[in-house]
């Protein structure tokens, strides 16, 4: 059989395979496989979870990955380069091809036929290009040849020929792939100015009937450039047509459930996040490269402290939460993290067992997070799944949102390394101005004279130390000297990877480094190692992908989030420091804590240290094998392990020594959680006619489980001591442990019909340990369709404006399990700290049990409208969602006569989030010197309670309303200051005004607000000219939420610093100002504090546009490049949080606290290069 390859319109290479086609073999670096066989697609992986092998485990998977890495680097760095030594005497020349396809990767396409008459050879050289040596191979023959990609096409020299007629219409058979010889199943071969076509088989193959030479064609397959070109005269023989991959950003694949889709043909609600995105950010957390990058998405930092939590939410809040009776400690609906196939251990689940800085006062978001874990640098894209199509696949684990990270994997070629080191500077980006020594003697002097009432030493209601004790010309500004240090940041990283298509590998090393800006020695680092490796047998029915990675970090704070105290700590306080940094807690030999009742050192926070250090390790293996042509058995199977190690101290020297009782105390704890999953699957496809059919069915195999161990050692007498735990005077142990187990059968339907119409059927049935027998089983589906409408024939006069156009929409239900482990038992702890009775301890329960409480449910809606125009310069997308989540898991809350605060069950309450969603992105220029590309995000969510049956009457009365927010604010409506009086009044709902509501009603409260976002979204240019290049990142929010009067310790004219716009306060009748009159007494004005923080008073606009990213890069070339070996060089500064336009009152919109730390600015310099 003959066949021919063409490389462009006017050029064919004739290649007669004969009975050689069936067992053809090309050698890619030595390896035998078939080149024409379809890539599988990858898989996940599975380990054990014994605790008593995990280090053995973690031992093992290190030297495996070690020795397997070691034994690829030394076969690819044999095998690949990219000149060519050769030597041979009178030596066929089918060994010199054998010889370039193994010491460069090229392949060889000929056929014997071609070779026909050509004499052995007789050659030698060293270090040659592979021109040069055919060339003195070829240089006596009548052979010719050519480069294409990474592909050489042998064939025999044309010779010219007389008139011939042309010869009568024949069948023509072809075949269409890619450039790495995989067939396209199902690309479009069409005659060139008429609408006359077929498509390609399952493998890629056509018969053009009746066709004569030089038939002009246009051939074309979704994700690769449209081929025009035309039929070569021998028109008896196959030709092979290689089309090559399309940059249009539709055809883009995304990652979603066990597989890829492009952009064009999915119609599940996907956003993605691409490496560059990522690495052109100065984050060590990837979750802060999203904040505000992907619609839908909301990423909300909640302290600038190295290393601590970030809020993840997607498209809202859909359950009343696991403390719905304290709305700040209400914990958001978590996304489910994936993690190449394997299910994140932690989540988002922050781990601080011993409440260091960055505790919150047992609200949301305190404790660090576990993402510090993951080095940006080895993330190739993060995929966020929102609506039914997308999750509904994952079943309860996908109810709230699923986003996957995708690591980097193996580069077929020679092998390259990439590099990246920077360095930077962090500082604290946004504080309240607060008030100087002047001013604050100003506010005090004030209140005094408010209140009728001389300063004193003596009466409890005119104290006054700092007005006649302390230096009034002395100023600190605890703030700056406590939190307005620079931090220095370090980051380095490698990346090695390369081989042939059927054996290739990565390797991956990182390290992090960012000091703080509190004064001492704290530090936050990571080290991390990731490594994979690829192997397809040589037909490329069995594949198999195996990765690892592990990493190590080390968090060194302060120990007591109570530092934060020195904001308002008055700035003409005596010296808290001698010159050689010992702690000062006497003025004149009277204690601190004599003259300010409850005093502590700021500084002596910083000797409290907290320590602590974490481990991640990820394993995945992923097998694949082709039963028969499109039925495909693949296995996933992962294991995940975190672990934590925290130590925190209260030693002596940080304690106050004027106090009657002086003991250190040390802390230590240590915790695990770790998932395994075993995922097999079954997947057919097959071309019907017109339609592509993809059907897949697999089983999930979960376990997941945590465990943690606390140890307290008191009245330690010597802090020397204090790392030793049995030199505590008391010893307390408490320990906790909770398996979790998964199971669970799916199947997915896909179907595209004409390259135009989509449809996706998803079902899934799901088994928790979370449930008692009988109600630990629930389906869930989905239905997912969509019309490339502008592929029908009435679109195609619009195609030079409209050039794509797709509607979609998707319906579908995933349930949630989200309560914790066996509730439905009665669960017990030894009772401690008591005596033992008769040496058996005591018992006490933990919950009350309740058996009957069962999944909740979560309907998704969606309808969306793709397009594209201008030949897809503009792509816009919009979406509509509606997720209603019903049969609420919560914690209801109990009579205290129970002797329990809440019991878990189900509750027929409605929670509703829709809203409206938009992607345009545009490339308004792109020439050969300048290119300028914009995208914009849009999110406009609303959040309400459809539905909660008795709530009047149950314990949410007083907390949720129907129809509205399930965030809503109650409190006081704020009327004003009163001009005569100088205090703050209150609207009441009889229609009057009061300076104490409460007294007028039960309840004088009103809906204030909630604290949803009103819009959020980013807003990305950027521009490139020649070398350099310009990219420009806003972040922006339209909310409301909680100013710095809402979280204000004391009373303004008490003694305590303030902000300076304090200083806007009542002083005589007729004022009109923002503040009520300065006090520093309980009664009055201060009485009325308490009513002004439960008010809308304490709440004010948080909306503001923050300049989140500048990045400025220039790409070096030269010869010197070449002579260093060196591919590419490329030098850039990236800034992040340089500033943020807003009206808050407060340090700053995204914490929302007056007592969080500010996001950290950040600017760093650094180089990447190529080898």
């Amino acid at each position: 059989m003959a066949a021919c390859y063409v490389t462009n319109a006017n050029q064919y290479h004739i290649v007669d395979f004969q009975n050689y086609y069936k067992s053809m073999r090309f050698y890619f670096y030595g390896v035998a496989c078939n080149r024409f066989a379809p890539k599988p697609l990858p898989v996940v992986h599975e380990d054990h979870s014994s605790r008593v092998l995990r280090r053995k485990l973690l031992m093992i998977m290190k030297l495996t990955s070690l020795l397997l890495l070691v034994a690829c680097l030394n076969v690819c760095a044999k095998g690949i380069g990219q000149k060519v030594s050769f030597t041979g005497r009178n030596v066929p020349v089918e060994q010199v091809f054998s010889a370039i396809e193994k010491q460069t990767g090229y392949v060889v396409f000929f056929d014997y036929a071609s070779l026909g008459g050509v004499k052995n050879v007789t050659v030698s050289v060293k270090d040659a290009g592979i021109t040069e040596l055919l060339r003195a191979c070829f240089k006596d023959e009548s052979i010719d040849f050519s480069i294409q990609g990474r592909n050489i096409l042998i064939s025999r020299k044309q010779q010219a020929e007389g008139f011939v007629p042309p010869p009568p219409p024949v069948d023509l058979k072809g075949k269409v792939i890619d450039s790495l010889g995989n067939p396209l199943p199902g690309a479009t071969i069409m005659f060139k100015g008429s609408k006359k076509g077929i498509q390609a088989d399952e493998k890629g193959e056509f018969t053009l009937k009746g066709i004569g030479e030089e038939t002009p064609l246009v051939i074309s397959y979704t994700g690769f450039e449209t081929r025009e070109l035309k039929t070569p005269k021998n028109t008896a023989t196959t030709f092979y047509v290689i089309l090559k991959a399309s940059s249009n950003p539709l055809d883009e694949t995304v990652v979603q459930a066990y597989g890829t889709v492009s952009k064009r043909y999915n119609v599940g609600s996907i956003a993605k996040i691409g490496r560059e995105e990522i690495q052109s950010q100065p984050v060590m957390n990837p979750l802060a490269a999203l904040e505000g990058r992907v619609p839908g998405l909301l990423v909300t930092t909640q302290s600038g402290i190295p290393g601590a939590m970030m809020k993840v939410q997607v498209r809202g809040q859909n359950t009343i939460g696991s403390s719905p009776m304290s709305p700040t400690a209400r914990t958001p609906d978590n996304p489910l993290f994936i993690i190449d196939g394997v299910p994140f251990a932690p989540q988002n689940n922050a781990f601080d067992l011993l409440q260091n800085i960055t505790y919150n006062n047992g609200n949301y978001g305190g404790g660090l997070s576990p993402f510090g874990n993951i080095n940006p640098a080895d993330i190739e894209s993060i995929e966020v799944l929102k609506d039914a199509d997308a999750t509904a696949i994952y079943g309860a684990r996908g109810a709230n949102g699923v986003i996957i990270i995708s690591t980097r994997k193996a580069n077929v070629g020679k092998v390259t390394m990439n590099g990246n080191i920077s360095s930077g500077f962090s500082r604290v980006s946004r504080t309240m101005p607060m008030m100087n020594t002047e001013q604050y003697l100003q506010m005090r002097r004030q209140a005094f004279a408010n209140d009728k009432a001389t300063p004193g030493l003596n009466t409890w209601d005119s104290y006054a130390p700092d007005l006649l004790l302390f230096d009034q010309n002395k100023h600190t500004d605890f703030m700056k000297d406590l939190f307005g240090g620079t931090a220095t940041t370090l980051s380095a990283s490698l990346f090695l990877s390369g081989g042939s298509p059927t054996n290739s590998f990565s390797l991956s090393a990182g390290y992090d480094k960012e000091s703080n800006y509190f004064p001492g020695t704290f530090l936050h680092d990571r080290m991390s190692i990731n490594s994979g490796l690829h192997h397809s047998s040589s037909d490329r029915r069995f594949s198999a992908d195996f990765t690892t990675g592990y990493s190590y970090s080390r968090n060194a704070l302060p120990g007591n989030p109570s530092i934060t105290s020195a904001f308002t700590l008055t700035p003409n306080f005596p010296d808290l420091l001698n010159p050689d940094g010992s702690l000062i807690w006497d003025y004149k030999g009277t204690a601190y804590s004599s003259i300010i009742s409850g005093f502590t050192n700021p500084y002596a926070y910083l000797k409290q240290k907290s320590d602590v250090g974490s481990q991640n390790l990820l394993t995945n293996l992923a097998l694949s094998y082709r039963l028969l042509p499109g039925l495909t058995l693949r296995s996933n199977m992962g294991y995940n392990l975190f672990t934590s190690n925290e130590y925190r101290i209260y030693p002596i020297a940080s304690q106050d020594p004027f106090s009657y009782y002086l003991r250190g105390v040390a802390n230590k704890a240590n915790s695990s959680s770790y998932s395994w999953n075993i995922e097999p699957q079954l997947n057919y496809v097959r071309k019907i006619g017109q339609g592509k059919l993809d059907v897949m069915a697999g089983l999930t195999f979960l376990k997941m489980a945590g465990g943690s161990t606390v140890l307290s050692g008191t009245n330690y007498l010597n802090d020397q001591f204090l790392n030793n735990i049995t030199a505590a005077g008391t010893i307390t142990v408490s320990d906790s442990y909770s398996p979790y187990k998964y199971h669970a059968v799916f199947g997915r339907v896909n179907y595209i019909h004409a390259n135009k119409y989509i449809l996706n059927l998803t079902g899934r049935a799901d088994g928790s340990s979370r449930f008692i027998e009988g109600r630990r089983w629930a389906q869930f589906g989905a239905v997912g369709a969509g019309w490339i409408f502008t592929e029908e024939n009435f679109a195609q006069p619009l195609r030079s404006v409209l050039s794509f156009g797709k509607l979609r929409g998707s319906y579908g239900s995933t349930g949630n399990d989200n309560v914790a482990d066996y509730m439905y038992y009665s669960n017990w702890k030894v009772i401690s700290n008591i005596n033992n009775y008769f040496g058996s301890p005591g018992y006490t329960p933990t919950n009350l049990n309740n058996p009957d409480y069962s999944w909740s449910i979560t309907k998704k809606l969606e309808f969306g409208l793709d397009a594209g125009f201008l030949n897809d310069k503009i792509l816009l997308g919009v979406s509509w969602f509606r997720n209603r989540s019903s049969n609420q898991l919560v914690q209801y809350a109990l009579p205290t006569q129970t002797g329990f605060n809440n019991v878990t069950r189900n509750f027929q309450a409605m929670i509703e989030n829709s809203g409206w969603e938009f992607v345009l992105t545009a490339t308004p220029l792109k020439g050969k010197n300048l290119t300028m590309k914009s995208s914009l995000n849009l999110s406009v969510p609303k959040n309400k309670l459809v539905a909660f049956p008795g709530l009047e009457s149950s314990s949410y009365g007083n907390i949720f309303v129907v129809g509205q927010s399930v965030s809503l604010v109650r409190g006081y409506s704020f009327a004003g200051i009163n001009e005569t009086t100088g205090i703050a009044e209150f609207n009441t709902k009889a229609g009057g005004k009061t300076m104490q509501p409460v007294a007028i009603n039960g309840d004088n409260k009103f809906i204030l607000g909630n604290s949803d976002p009103r819009f959020f979204g980013g807003l990305r240019n950027t521009l490139t000219w020649k070398k350099l290049q310009v990219d420009i990142f806003l972040e922006f929010r339209k909310q409301w939420g909680p100013n710095f009067f809402n979280s204000l310790d004391g009373t303004p004219g008490g003694i305590r610093n303030m902000p300076v716009e304090l200083l806007d306060s009542w002083t005589k009748p007729g004022d009109k100002t923002r503040y009520q009159k300065l006090t520093q007494t309980y009664v009055g004005a201060g009485q009325t504090m308490s009513y002004l923080k439960m008010s809308d008073f304490s709440y004010s606009d948080a909306s503001y546009i923050r300049f989140k990213t500048l990045g400025l890069s220039y790409t070096l070339d030269g010869e010197w490049l070449k002579k260093i070996k060196m591919g590419s060089c490329r030098i850039y500064m990236n800034a992040q949080n340089l500033f943020v336009i807003t009206k808050y009152r407060g340090h700053d919109p995204e914490t929302l606290s007056f007592y969080s730390i500010p996001p950290l600015k950040t600017i760093s310099c650094g180089l990447q290069f190529n080898f």
